[in-house]
């Protein structure tokens, strides 16, 4: 993984935004296990993994080992936020494994990047209108992130467009099922779109993860 390319600033300048960017991408990598050759599909993988181990539902009976995962559970969100937008911007290159041709594209200049909460060049609100409802991101062809209570049996499906639909008395296991699945457009055609009644959520600027 090369560094996004620089333009040039006053020597000490420079030296403070290669080193914040350098660490603060070493952070990211870090908490998703991963190294800096890591491609899109390694750091969609990473996230998944980690956010299956680290989810804070599944620490539900024990409130101290919740907390901690919750934590963690942020630090995994953020991480693969930061990451995947600087894919998606092209500010980091795509890994050619598997691709015809060996050509990849220059990096745009990202120095001091921040997280925007965009997906596909637009932006979306993070977070679901129940506030106790942790949100996981899939960014697939037809959604941004899912998320579940399981006390109301509520899976919530924030679709591309920042549209958010809640879906009623869905068993727990289908939650972790669409997460799994190889297509989550599919099983969700497949297993909740037509098979629960759902309720259209407006969503708030204000909302927060």
């Amino acid at each position: 993984m090369h560094l996004p390319f620089i333009r040039a600033v006053p020597g000490k300048q420079l030296v403070r935004t290669v080193g914040h960017f350098i660490m603060q991408l070493a952070d990211h990598l870090s908490i998703l296990g991963l190294s800096e050759s890591a491609s899109v599909s390694e750091v969609k993988a990473a996230y998944r993994r980690e956010m299956q181990k680290w989810h804070p539902d599944h620490f539900s009976s024990e409130p101290s080992r919740q907390k901690v995962a919750t934590e963690r559970a942020k630090k995994i969100n953020a991480a693969f936020e930061y990451l995947s937008e600087l894919y998606e911007k092209g500010s980091l290159p795509r890994s050619t494994r598997g691709t015809k041709g060996n050509h990849q594209s220059r990096p745009q200049s990202h120095e001091n990047y921040r997280t925007q909460h965009t997906y596909n060049g637009k932006s979306f609100t993070p977070g679901f209108p129940d506030a106790s409802v942790f949100e996981v991101f899939v960014k697939s062809s037809a959604f941004i992130s899912a998320g579940y209570n399981p006390e109301t049996r509520t899976l919530y499906l924030k679709f591309i467009g920042n549209r958010i639909y809640g879906y009623l008395d869905v068993p727990e296991s289908v939650f972790y099922a669409f997460l799994a699945a190889d297509s989550q457009g599919q099983f969700a055609n497949r297993h909740i779109l037509r098979q629960y009644p759902c309720e259209y959520h407006e969503q708030s600027a204000e909302t927060k993860p």
